[in-house]
């Protein structure tokens, strides 16, 4: 019987074809593969990797329990934060390569880096 093992290195991180990111070691490969189409350096990777490491230790599957209410449909819905990013009403469902591309639009969108965001999450302990 022969087994054969994927290692995921970041040039297979950019691969569609990769297995799928089930650990936080794969979805650190996976994130730091797609920091250059951001344009964001090593030293942008170095304060996203605290930053999610602070959100959910890279854990794909983390819920944040404090509760936010938001009105939805005229309607007060409790609201968490979830996976990787820990991005509000994210689900912890979604696939690792998806909880991290929303996690890098939100960083982009509000931030334009993640060291911005870091600097904004050491002030207030969220961004």
């Amino acid at each position: 019987m022969s087994v054969s093992i994927v290692v995921a290195t970041p040039a297979l991180a950019q691969s569609p074809k990769m297995a799928v990111i089930k650990t936080p070691h794969q979805a650190k490969i996976y994130a730091r593969a797609q920091m250059a189409s951001w344009n964001w350096n090593q030293g942008q990777w170095v304060c996203l990797h605290k930053l999610w490491q602070h959100e959910s230790n890279w854990n794909s599957k983390s819920w944040n329990k404090q509760a936010v209410s938001q009105i939805r449909g005229g309607k007060r819905v409790r609201l968490h934060a979830g996976g990787i990013p820990q991005i509000l009403g994210l689900n912890p469902r979604l696939g690792v390569r998806e909880q991290v591309n929303r996690g890098f639009m939100y960083i982009q969108a509000r931030y334009s880096t993640p060291c911005r965001a870091w600097a904004f999450w050491e002030r207030h302990k969220w961004y």
